[in-house]
Protein backbone atom coordinates (compact mmCIF):
# COMPACT_ATOMS: atom_id res chain seq x y z
CA UNK A 1 0.00 0.00 0.00
CA UNK A 2 2.20 2.09 0.62
CA UNK A 3 3.37 2.60 -2.98
CA UNK A 4 -0.26 4.04 -3.26
CA UNK A 5 0.01 6.24 -0.59
CA UNK A 6 3.61 7.57 -2.76
CA UNK A 7 1.73 8.16 -6.39
CA UNK A 8 -1.56 9.88 -4.16
CA UNK A 9 0.84 12.47 -2.70
CA UNK A 10 2.89 12.53 -6.01
CA UNK A 11 -0.61 13.77 -7.71
CA UNK A 12 -2.44 15.69 -5.06
CA UNK A 13 0.27 17.32 -3.38
CA UNK A 14 0.29 20.67 -5.45
CA UNK A 15 -3.74 20.56 -5.77
CA UNK A 16 -5.19 20.21 -2.33
CA UNK A 17 -3.54 21.39 0.83
CA UNK A 18 -4.34 24.05 3.99
CA UNK A 19 -2.68 27.57 4.60
CA UNK A 20 -2.86 28.31 7.94
CA UNK A 21 -4.89 31.45 8.04
CA UNK A 22 -4.83 32.17 11.93
CA UNK A 23 -3.94 30.61 15.62
CA UNK A 24 -3.62 31.12 19.25
CA UNK A 25 -0.99 32.41 20.68
CA UNK A 26 -0.98 29.21 22.71
CA UNK A 27 -1.02 26.89 19.53
CA UNK A 28 1.66 25.68 17.61
CA UNK A 29 1.11 24.25 14.47
CA UNK A 30 2.18 23.59 10.20
CA UNK A 31 1.84 27.14 8.08
CA UNK A 32 0.75 24.38 5.00
CA UNK A 33 -0.70 20.85 5.32
CA UNK A 34 -0.78 19.35 1.79
CA UNK A 35 -3.46 16.78 1.76
CA UNK A 36 -1.55 14.19 -0.10
CA UNK A 37 -3.44 10.99 1.97
CA UNK A 38 -6.19 9.69 1.73
CA UNK A 39 -7.19 10.57 5.31
CA UNK A 40 -5.44 13.36 6.57
CA UNK A 41 -5.89 13.61 10.82
CA UNK A 42 -5.92 16.74 12.41
CA UNK A 43 -5.30 17.10 16.58
CA UNK A 44 -2.55 16.59 19.19
CA UNK A 45 -1.72 13.26 18.93
CA UNK A 46 1.57 13.13 17.55
CA UNK A 47 0.60 9.95 14.40
CA UNK A 48 -1.60 12.47 13.15
CA UNK A 49 -0.62 13.88 9.76
CA UNK A 50 -1.00 17.82 10.90
CA UNK A 51 -0.23 17.93 14.55
CA UNK A 52 -1.83 21.17 16.84
CA UNK A 53 0.51 21.40 19.49
CA UNK A 54 -0.98 23.42 22.65
CA UNK A 55 0.21 24.96 25.73
CA UNK A 56 -1.67 27.28 28.48
CA UNK A 57 -4.99 27.80 28.12
CA UNK A 58 -6.12 26.18 25.16
CA UNK A 59 -4.04 22.51 26.91
CA UNK A 60 -5.67 22.85 30.12
CA UNK A 61 -9.27 23.71 28.41
CA UNK A 62 -8.75 20.64 25.68
CA UNK A 63 -9.68 22.82 23.07
CA UNK A 64 -7.80 20.72 20.70
CA UNK A 65 -8.54 16.75 20.84
CA UNK A 66 -6.41 14.25 20.29
CA UNK A 67 -8.30 13.56 17.13
CA UNK A 68 -9.87 16.83 15.87
CA UNK A 69 -10.90 15.81 12.96
CA UNK A 70 -10.20 13.94 9.68
CA UNK A 71 -10.17 15.31 6.58
CA UNK A 72 -11.17 12.56 3.26
CA UNK A 73 -9.13 13.04 0.44
CA UNK A 74 -9.94 11.64 -3.07
CA UNK A 75 -7.59 9.02 -3.39
CA UNK A 76 -8.29 8.89 -7.37
CA UNK A 77 -11.01 11.10 -9.44
CA UNK A 78 -13.44 8.94 -11.11
CA UNK A 79 -13.92 10.26 -14.13
CA UNK A 80 -17.67 9.02 -16.16
CA UNK A 81 -17.44 10.10 -19.58
CA UNK A 82 -22.14 11.06 -20.43
CA UNK A 83 -23.56 11.13 -23.85
CA UNK A 84 -22.12 14.36 -24.36
CA UNK A 85 -18.69 13.55 -23.85
CA UNK A 86 -18.58 15.76 -20.88
CA UNK A 87 -16.12 14.88 -17.97
CA UNK A 88 -17.57 14.55 -14.25
CA UNK A 89 -15.38 13.85 -11.14
CA UNK A 90 -17.56 12.18 -8.38
CA UNK A 91 -14.90 12.14 -5.46
CA UNK A 92 -15.17 15.22 -3.14
CA UNK A 93 -12.59 16.36 -0.57
CA UNK A 94 -14.82 16.15 2.96
CA UNK A 95 -14.60 16.85 6.44
CA UNK A 96 -15.97 14.89 9.74
CA UNK A 97 -15.73 16.27 13.38
CA UNK A 98 -14.41 13.71 15.57
CA UNK A 99 -17.09 14.11 18.07
CA UNK A 100 -15.15 16.47 19.94
CA UNK A 101 -16.24 18.85 22.75
CA UNK A 102 -14.80 22.14 21.05
CA UNK A 103 -16.27 21.28 17.35
CA UNK A 104 -15.01 22.17 14.01
CA UNK A 105 -16.71 24.78 11.99
CA UNK A 106 -16.84 25.50 8.39
CA UNK A 107 -16.64 28.98 7.29
CA UNK A 108 -18.58 29.82 3.77
CA UNK A 109 -21.02 32.63 1.75
CA UNK A 110 -23.69 30.66 3.29
CA UNK A 111 -22.47 31.03 7.08
CA UNK A 112 -20.43 29.26 9.49
CA UNK A 113 -21.72 26.06 10.16
CA UNK A 114 -20.25 23.00 12.41
CA UNK A 115 -18.71 19.79 10.85
CA UNK A 116 -20.84 16.15 10.79
CA UNK A 117 -19.99 13.49 12.90
CA UNK A 118 -20.35 10.54 10.61
CA UNK A 119 -18.63 10.53 7.31
CA UNK A 120 -21.06 9.54 5.34
CA UNK A 121 -22.88 13.33 6.00
CA UNK A 122 -18.82 14.64 5.48
CA UNK A 123 -18.77 18.16 4.60
CA UNK A 124 -17.39 18.72 1.32
CA UNK A 125 -14.98 20.98 0.93
CA UNK A 126 -14.33 23.79 -1.70
CA UNK A 127 -11.06 25.94 -2.53
CA UNK A 128 -11.43 29.51 -0.06
CA UNK A 129 -13.59 27.60 2.35
CA UNK A 130 -11.98 28.17 6.58
CA UNK A 131 -11.89 25.54 8.69
CA UNK A 132 -11.80 26.47 12.35
CA UNK A 133 -10.95 23.96 14.95
CA UNK A 134 -11.94 24.32 18.61
CA UNK A 135 -14.07 27.35 18.34
CA UNK A 136 -16.81 26.75 21.07
CA UNK A 137 -17.62 24.39 23.71
CA UNK A 138 -20.28 22.36 22.88
CA UNK A 139 -21.74 24.83 20.13
CA UNK A 140 -24.62 24.92 18.28
CA UNK A 141 -24.91 23.48 14.96
CA UNK A 142 -24.79 27.33 13.28
CA UNK A 143 -22.74 29.97 14.91
CA UNK A 144 -21.72 33.64 13.82
CA UNK A 145 -18.27 34.97 11.99
CA UNK A 146 -17.35 36.48 15.15
CA UNK A 147 -17.50 33.58 17.21
CA UNK A 148 -15.62 31.87 15.01
CA UNK A 149 -13.18 33.84 15.14
CA UNK A 150 -12.43 33.11 18.44
CA UNK A 151 -10.59 29.36 17.00
CA UNK A 152 -7.74 28.06 18.03
CA UNK A 153 -6.92 26.72 14.57
CA UNK A 154 -8.26 28.83 11.24
CA UNK A 155 -7.01 26.82 7.80
CA UNK A 156 -8.07 27.78 4.34
CA UNK A 157 -8.81 25.24 2.07
CA UNK A 158 -6.62 25.16 -1.37
CA UNK A 159 -7.58 23.54 -5.00
CA UNK A 160 -5.25 24.70 -7.38
CA UNK A 161 -7.55 22.73 -9.83
CA UNK A 162 -10.83 24.72 -8.68
CA UNK A 163 -8.71 27.79 -8.51
CA UNK A 164 -7.09 27.55 -12.01
CA UNK A 165 -10.69 26.65 -13.31
CA UNK A 166 -12.38 29.71 -12.08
Amino acid sequence: MTHIYTLHSLVNDCLYSLELVSKHGDVEVAMRVPLDRPVVRIGTQSSCECVVATKGAAKRDGKVATVHCMLYCPTHRDQHRTKRNTTTTTDDLTIVDNNTIWGTYIVSSTGTHKAPVKVTAGRPLTSGLLICIGVVRDGPGEISAIQANQACVVYRVRCMEQEILS
